[in-house]
């Protein structure tokens, strides 16, 4: 009978647990429902949106070049890193403006590369000017940011 107890308890713990941790809620100040476990519950920036894009882009980039694809065009796209509002205002410096600037060159060194070591090359100094940013600015996705590297 104890043991009997113990399993209803234990099954009911843990659904409390499971229902509490997953269920939604709202965030009045950003007025939208979020999950739990959400990137930002307050809502997020232009530039923070703007740099996940990058990331699922990059991945997309990594590939194409590892089986010698053609790369997706992402130069519209990320030019936007000058005009895209931070989350932090004071975080967009003379400093950020070099680093998106070193950016933005090594992009278009990539769509100039011809063969696949030149690509290989052109991404990977890409994925380190963004290393580079990232760890004077906001070393959050450095881990993920280096995952990003072709080994040559």
């Amino acid at each position: 009978m104890k043991k009997m107890i113990l399993i209803v308890s234990f099954v009911c713990f843990t659904s409390v647990i499971f229902y509490n941790c997953t269920k939604k809620i709202t965030n009045n100040n950003a007025k939208s429902t979020i999950e739990m476990g959400e990137i930002d519950p307050n809502g997020s920036s232009e530039l923070a949106l703007l740099m996940r894009e990058m990331d699922k882009d990059s991945w997309k980039i990594k590939e194409a070049i590892e089986k010698n694809q053609n790369i997706i065009n992402i130069k519209e796209k990320f030019a936007k890193l000058h005009t895209a509002k931070p989350t932090e205002v004071d975080k967009k410096d003379a400093t950020y403006k070099i680093m998106a600037d070193a950016f933005l060159v090594s992009i278009d060194n990539l769509y100039k590369a011809q063969t696949k070591t030149e690509k290989l090359g052109a991404y990977n100094m890409m994925v380190n000017n963004c290393l580079n940013c990232h760890k004077s600015a906001c070393p959050g996705p450095i881990v993920r940011i280096k995952k990003l590297f072709i080994a040559q």
